[in-house]
């Protein structure tokens, strides 16, 4: 390990001498300066992937008898705290006594939202342990910081394209109900109360929520249109009585599928089991 440690180490000097100087003399001068450097200047990870963007602050110098501690800086340019998870949180990383090398994961969190890339910066700004220069030798210090973009993998939506009039088609039961593929239409229920109606929720600044009120439903549901999938997600309800029975869509799980002319929504109808309503778009 500590030979790998060392090629290393040699390896990563011998890259940064590359198109720096081509004279002996000055070659020698950087193989003898000793300095610590982010491996890359830049790094990207989509929020939903399962795996963590990897950085490492690599040392170029002789391996040494002791442990290096390098501190450093996160600033978050855009995003907050709550958008990944760190595998040190200390501000600080240890390169073991031997070893060239310390790493940091960076674990994005995933969500349903349109709401944008996230950007971190990370910056090298202390070393101690040993006679460091922090960032690759030269004016620019590169390396000295790496920034992390979390890419947002949700798509946006333009809500007022569903806003307005949905007519009730049908509802089928879904596998587990006392009707598994049977039409509730069949049992007498039709859209006696008048189309649906959706539309905008004013208090959502992300504009992905709707209420969707009237018709058959008797009650409003609010729901929350997620982008990437198309799927829809009850936010809070009360139950309603469809004529056959309370129907009522769970709160907090993803309860259908939409279309730019569709909509199905499932919900529990009583006793009976999970009902998957239809719509369509109005004319």
């Amino acid at each position: 390990m500590k030979m790998l440690n060392k090629l290393y180490t040699l390896l990563f000097a011998a890259i940064l001498m590359v198109g720096v100087s081509c004279s002996e003399t000055e070659t020698q001068a950087i193989i003898t300066e000793q300095f610590i450097a982010f491996d890359t200047e830049s790094a990207v990870i989509l929020e939903n992937s399962p795996d963590s963007a990897v950085i490492q602050v690599l040392m170029a110098a002789a391996l040494q008898s002791s442990d290096i501690t390098v501190d450093y800086n996160l600033e978050i340019t855009a995003g907050d705290a709550d958008d990944f998870t760190l595998s040190n949180t200390s501000g600080s990383l240890t390169i073991p006594a031997g070893q060239a090398s310390a790493s940091l994961e960076i674990h994005p969190i995933d969500n349903v939202f349109s709401d944008g890339d996230k950007v971190l910066v990370f910056t090298i700004t202390n070393v101690s342990g040993g006679d460091f220069t922090i960032g690759l030798p030269g004016p620019d210090g590169n390396n000295a910081s790496v920034t992390v973009t979390i890419g947002d993998d949700d798509c946006p939506i333009d809500l007022d394209a569903y806003v307005g009039e949905w007519v009730y088609i049908d509802a089928i039961g879904k596998p587990g109900s006392c009707c598994e593929g049977s039409s509730l239409n069949g049992f007498g229920f039709t859209n006696s109360g008048g189309n649906a109606t959706l539309t905008a929720d004013p208090s959502d600044p992300s504009g992905t929520t709707a209420i969707f009120s009237g018709g058959p439903f008797g009650s409003d549901y609010t729901i929350k249109f997620l982008t990437c999938p198309q799927e829809v997600i009850a936010l809070g309800t009360t139950d309603s009585f469809v004529g056959v029975g309370s129907w009522n869509m769970p709160q907090g799980q993803t309860n259908g599928v939409y279309t730019e002319t569709t909509i199905s929504v499932v919900g529990g109808l009583g006793g009976n089991g999970d009902f998957e309503m239809m719509f369509e778009k109005a004319d």
